[in-house]
């Protein structure tokens, strides 16, 4: 009766048809129109309002458990998709989400965090090396940032291994690693992550900067200045002080001990300092060393 009443329907096998539209629902498709009808009935919202249990218990046995099935054993999270039909969770998502219970909807989400939050804890750094942001990222539309808080330190630690293991030392993937957690991950969490991973990575890479006046190589300065924005200016120039900044001036005071020609000293000068960007050249290790040479 009520879905005679709410829907319109003028006989018993329409309101089976529409009763099963919601058992033969797939979670994969999308939801068709008969299976769309109960929300489309703007008009009729004070009826659907007096008697709404039908219809949701309706959503939630038919539609729901299958969502919460498909979620637990069959969602591919490093795929994104529900395997069966290869369609991406977060669509999946969109679009039962507003024919269904509010309560039923909120049970789903906690569940796909919770899957998350296993997944980080599963993940085995030392087999499986692919970027995390790849499959954790799309989710976050559906799931929301906050919802990393829980699987925050084992994600600095894990992402920190994956960063220490890596054979060069200044391989550009660690910047494509760490880069996107910028917009997601709070100040302290990546100033943890560089402070124990990419900074002695750097610093020993910054050893290999030879200065030599005849025939200099500014590569390795190149790689190290392209961590700036993930390395604040403050420690790249407290790096610089201690790796740099000695040995440069050492070979500056052997080169003046010749009587070189002053011209040549000074755009060799010149060139070392305008290799630096101006902000890093501002900060109070660069000003003290360059004033002295």
């Amino acid at each position: 009766r009520h879905w005679k009443r709410v829907l319109g329907t003028k006989g018993k096998g329409k309101e089976l048809k529409q009763k099963d539209s919601f058992r033969s629902s797939s979670p994969w498709s999308s939801p068709s129109r008969e299976t769309s009808t109960p929300i489309d009935f703007s008009d009729r919202v004070e009826e659907i309002e007096k008697e709404p249990e039908v219809y949701e218990r309706m959503a939630r046995e038919q539609v729901g458990s299958k969502l919460h099935r498909a979620i637990a054993s069959q969602w591919e999270i490093r795929r994104k998709d529900l395997s069966e039909g290869g369609r991406d969770l977060v669509e999946v998502f969109h679009q039962w989400a507003p024919l269904l219970p509010e309560d039923t909807v909120e049970h789903l989400l906690r569940q796909t965090m919770g899957r998350v939050e296993r997944e980080v804890e599963n993940w085995n750094v030392q087999k499986d090396r692919s970027p995390p942001h790849l499959w954790i990222f799309p989710l976050l539309p559906l799931i929301g940032p906050d919802s990393l808080l829980p699987c925050l330190p084992s994600l600095r630690s894990k992402l920190s291994l994956l960063i220490s293991l890596w054979s060069d030392p200044i391989d550009p993937l660690g910047l494509s690693v760490l880069s996107p957690w910028t917009s997601v991950l709070d100040k302290k969490s990546m100033d943890l992550i560089v402070n124990k991973a990419v900074l002695p990575k750097i610093s020993g890479h910054l050893e290999t900067l030879v200065v030599n006046p005849k025939n200099q190589n500014l590569l390795p300065l190149t790689q190290v200045l392209e961590w700036r924005g993930l390395v604040g200016d403050e420690d790249l120039a407290k790096l610089f002080g201690e790796k740099f900044f000695p040995r440069w001036e050492k070979v500056l005071e052997l080169w003046l001990d010749r009587k070189p020609h002053a011209q040549e000293i000074h755009n060799w000068y010149v060139g070392w300092r305008d290799s630096f960007p101006l902000p890093l050249r501002r900060t109070s290790v660069f000003r003290k060393h360059f004033y002295r040479a």
